[in-house]
């Protein structure tokens, strides 16, 4: 089956096995114009705007793209996390890949891998065994839960990266922290709640990076606080009135309990028999 197509440079109508198909010959596949000067060239790269290296530094967008590089407000300076060498970057290149923008060059990054990845390696990774997570996370400055290590500040995903070589979301999976809770000390958490939000490159890079969400087991900070809000849920004595739905009598309900539905277990269990011969039935 061949289908009947327009080329996309020429205007030529044509036909072709594939529905896909975008020009009628080699030719016009081949034949670009430039988007500087407006010249016919040909390349097979379907990317490529610009017939020659002239054009390209002439082009106004790529002239108000260097003009704004160029410009101290769109960098920053910081330090490299392996040899604290004073490094300039452009704002915009790191917030896209901000974990390896934090080093001077290629070799400092992969050295820097090398020793947290020793200090994983000889360190002891035995992890203290706490229940309490609201009381832990409320501190002022939080201890580090490794056995033998008498740290204590702030940040303790830092620390716990750096002196012990372990990532924190592999630290949170250890210790039973959920995945968004952060490792921080009071007063670093309400400094970084205070700062205005910006979430502009996440939308930009991140859907690319999300997959299908896989399940897993809820973690031991997300178990105890279930277990919290049942507990004081279950300890409200407030009652109010309702309707059995089977034989239509009122009674007294917790109001911690929306879904109970029948006055007694005598009503629930009949209510179910004939619910299931109803649907034995229509089968």
């Amino acid at each position: 089956m061949k289908y009947q197509l327009k080329c996309k440079t020429c205007g030529a109508d044509f036909t072709h096995e594939k529905m896909a198909t975008k020009y009628c010959s080699e030719e016009c596949r081949s034949n670009r114009t430039c988007s500087t000067c407006g010249k016919k060239f040909a390349d097979r790269n379907n990317k490529k705007k610009y017939c020659s290296l002239d054009c390209y530094i002439k082009d106004p967008v790529q002239t108000e793209r260097r003009r704004a590089r160029a410009n101290p407000e769109n960098t920053t300076m910081f330090h490299c996390l392996n040899c604290g060498k004073e490094v300039k970057r452009w704002k915009s290149t790191i917030a896209y890949r901000k974990s390896k923008h934090q080093f001077c060059g290629r070799g400092c990054y992969h050295e820097f891998l090398a020793k947290r990845f020793d200090r994983y390696i000889h360190s002891n990774t035995t992890i203290k065994d706490f229940n309490n997570f609201d009381e832990f996370l409320s501190q002022e400055a939080l201890p580090c839960p490794v056995v033998g290590c008498d740290w204590t500040g702030k940040n303790l995903s830092s620390h716990i990266n750096f002196e012990h070589g372990i990532r924190a979301r592999d630290f949170k999976k250890l210790a039973g922290f959920n995945k968004q809770t952060a490792l921080w000390g009071r007063e670093l958490l309400e400094r970084a709640q205070s700062r205005p939000v910006n979430c502009d490159h996440l939308f930009k890079i991140g859907h690319a990076k999300m997959g299908a969400a896989s399940f897993e087991e809820p973690r031991k900070e997300g178990r105890e606080r279930y277990t919290k809000a049942m507990r004081l849920r279950w300890e409200s004595e407030e009652t109010e009135t309702a309707i059995c739905k089977y034989c239509g009598s009122e009674f007294q309900k917790r109001k911690a309990n929306p879904r109970q539905y029948y006055c007694s277990k005598k009503c629930q269990g009949a209510a179910m028999y004939e619910r299931a011969k109803e649907n034995k039935i229509k089968k």
